[in-house]
Formats: structure tokens, C-alpha cells, sequence
């Protein structure tokens, strides 16, 4: 009997070698309904990244002026989703391979004029903390990661030059704890006092 090769179909029942009956196919089937034998085959996921870009969002809160920047909730694990259900709140982020670490987030805090860069602002505060979750669960309760941690000096150690392109203060952040299917990302400035005029100043983020 000829070997089985995929697409090819038994003899007829008429010819030798053939106890299964008249022209069976021998190919798999489409569904995997036993979960024993290979079924449609999952399509594999892409490079999913995301970005993010807001304008001077500072409020006062009685005595100096305070902006919150955050990420959505990311799920750097989506492929459990067909074990545990989507999560829709969640921004899916493909780090199955490396069980959801190797995740980099880049935040660039920037002025538009190149007047006052971050950096040679007086009064600044930075600071960030994280909050995420391991459980796999549908509904999945943030929990504090971090205790709040400033980041002022890296805001101060920026770029000055009020020449395009103007000088800004980059950040690097990765989660904290490895293993994690949910993480975000909270990112605090505070700028003492009462600032006179609104300058353009942005934070742009991306992760991948």
C-alpha cells in the first residue's frame, strides 16, 4: 500500500490493501475534535506594540500643579485569554515567549517651543509606581507593585538645548516583577506652585 502523503485518498475498495472502505480521505480533520489529533492550526500573533501622546494636563490641587500620566492595563500574556476569557479592558501585548517579561516601556517628557525644557524647569517632581497581576483571572484586581518612587533626577539629568530639536527627558521602565499577565504603568509630575503660563509641555510614551 502506497504511503500516506497529505491531500491523497485511499484506492477503491476494489483494489488491494484498502480495509477501511470506498475512497476515505486521509486527511486530518478540520476540526481537532478529540484534542488528539492536529486540528486548524492557531494563527500565531504579530509584533503588537502601543503608543501614547498627551499635552500639559496639569491641575491644581490647592498648592501646586499635578499632572498623572497613565498607561492602560496591558496584557502581556493574551494567549491565556483562550483559557481564561478576554479581558476588555485590557491592550493585548504579545510577550508570551518570554512569560510576559522583556517588556520595555519608553516616556519621553518634552516641551513643543523649546522656551523652558523640562529639564531646566525649577520646582519639578517625577516620580512613577506599578500596579499589575499575575492571576489569570476575568476580572483581575491591580495590586501595588512598587511603593511610589521618585525619578526626579532623571527628569533634571534631560536634554536643555532650546534649539529644534529641543531638549527632553527620557525614561525606561519594565515591570518590576516577572511572570506578571497584567501590568500598568502610573507616572506623576508636580510642579510647586502656581504655574503663570501654560507651556506646551507633552508626554509621549510607547511600548513594545
Amino acid at each position: 500500500m502506497p504511503a500516506w502523503e497529505p491531500g491523497r485518498s485511499q484506492p477503491h475498495l476494489n483494489q488491494p490493501g484498502n480495509p477501511l472502505g470506498p475512497q476515505p480521505s486521509l486527511r486530518h480533520p478540520a476540526q481537532n475534535q478529540s484534542g488528539l489529533l492536529p486540528g486548524t492550526p492557531s494563527v500565531p500573533r504579530g509584533v503588537e506594540a502601543w503608543s501614547d501622546q498627551q499635552f500639559h494636563r496639569f491641575a491644581s490641587d490647592g498648592t501646586n500643579q499635578v499632572w498623572t500620566w497613565q498607561t492602560p492595563v496591558f496584557d502581556l500574556r493574551p494567549g491565556l485569554s483562550s483559557a481564561y476569557g478576554n479581558i476588555p479592558e485590557a491592550v493585548p501585548i504579545n510577550h508570551e515567549g518570554a512569560l510576559g517579561m522583556s517588556v520595555y516601556l519608553t516616556l519621553i517628557v518634552g516641551e513643543q517651543t523649546g522656551t523652558v525644557p523640562p529639564a531646566s524647569a525649577i520646582g519639578w517632581t517625577a516620580e512613577y509606581w506599578e500596579v499589575g497581576n499575575a492571576v489569570q483571572a476575568q476580572n483581575p484586581q491591580l495590586q501595588m507593585l512598587t511603593q511610589i518612587q521618585d525619578v526626579t533626577e532623571t527628569l533634571l539629568e534631560g536634554g536643555t538645548t532650546t534649539v529644534a530639536p529641543f531638549g527632553a527627558s527620557p525614561f525606561s521602565f519594565t515591570p518590576c516583577v516577572p511572570g506578571l499577565r497584567f501590568w500598568q504603568l502610573n507616572f506623576r509630575l508636580t510642579q510647586a506652585g502656581v504655574i503663570g503660563v501654560a507651556l506646551p509641555y507633552f508626554i509621549q510614551s510607547s511600548l513594545h
